[in-house]
């Protein structure tokens, strides 16, 4: 792989975009304080007199809602949180990697001979953007965390939860289950939503990709099923802590495999392109 191509590309797509990332960062860091003032609330309020963790704090960050009955309107609940994650997620892709192929990116594809080491530059572009707003919430979380003086752990308080709208709690919850379902599982989550909303900028349009991933985000709350990837980023509906909730191992085995599809399906429609314009010229 060459590496030019990769790091010309987070350049063009992460450094020049640098605008909408601060954009991104200062709605985490919003969400986060928001996230810190319902817990300062509970205290205030006198309703909670115990400690907080950073295991906390991740848990109502990621809180989403509860799974709606569709035959219910009133129930209907997106909470802050997740709704501002899934629209910074959707613009962190925008129309980045469809633009990119018709403008720089042509050059690219035109000076390898292949598509391959363009598309991969692309896939890493998706991954590196998963990292960068994954770290933004955990440093953010930290720093609220910090200036609190809240535990800086992984162990949860199960009133504090309850309070909050968790359901099933129970305090044995390990820290290896809480890094996994506050962490691990919005990562991977974010990821296969970014790269899903990538190839399918590429093999339909930026605005199809943007609606289907806006109605994916909606269909969501009425599901469970792992089969749609924002159900990660909804710890509240978790199976840990929701009766016949989202399974963990579900979730993670549905994002790799719709990663592994989407990428599959990316390669064969971009190799036929390349096909079609080699025999044009």
């Amino acid at each position: 792989m060459n590496l030019k191509i990769v790091k010309a590309d987070l350049n063009r797509g992460i450094i020049k975009r640098k605008n909408l990332y601060i954009a991104i960062l200062l709605v985490i860091v919003f969400l986060g304080i928001i996230t810190v003032m319902m817990v300062e609330n509970k205290i205030d309020s006198g309703r909670y007199n115990g400690q907080v963790s950073l295991g906390d704090i991740i848990l109502l960050f990621y809180k989403g809602s509860l799974i709606v009955n569709p035959n219910n309107v009133n129930s209907f609940y997106i909470s802050e949180q997740y709704l501002f994650m899934s629209l910074c997620i959707i613009f962190a892709v925008g129309n980045y990697a469809q633009k990119d192929i018709y403008g720089i990116g042509m050059q690219v594809i035109v000076r390898c001979q292949k598509i391959k080491q363009w598309y991969l530059s692309k896939i890493i572009w998706c991954i590196v953007n998963s990292i960068a707003i994954n770290i933004a919430i955990i440093v953010t979380l930290v720093i609220l965390c910090l200036l609190s003086r809240y535990k800086l752990t992984f162990g949860i308080h199960e009133e504090l939860l309850s309070l909050c709208g968790f359901e099933k709690i129970t305090v044995s919850k390990t820290v290896e289950t809480i890094f996994l379902i506050g962490v691990i599982i919005p990562f991977l989550s974010t990821m296969a939503i970014m790269i899903v909303q990538m190839v399918l900028s590429l093999v339909l349009s930026p605005v199809i990709s943007i609606l289907f991933v806006m109605t994916e985000t909606v269909a969501t709350v009425f599901s469970r099923s792992g089969i749609f990837l924002s159900n990660g980023l909804m710890c509240r509906r978790n199976a840990n802590f929701y009766p016949n909730g989202t399974s963990s191992l579900g979730i993670m085995v549905c994002a790799i495999i719709e990663i592994a599809i989407a990428l599959v399906v990316g390669y064969i429609y971009l190799n036929k392109i390349d096909m079609m314009s080699e025999k044009e010229s």
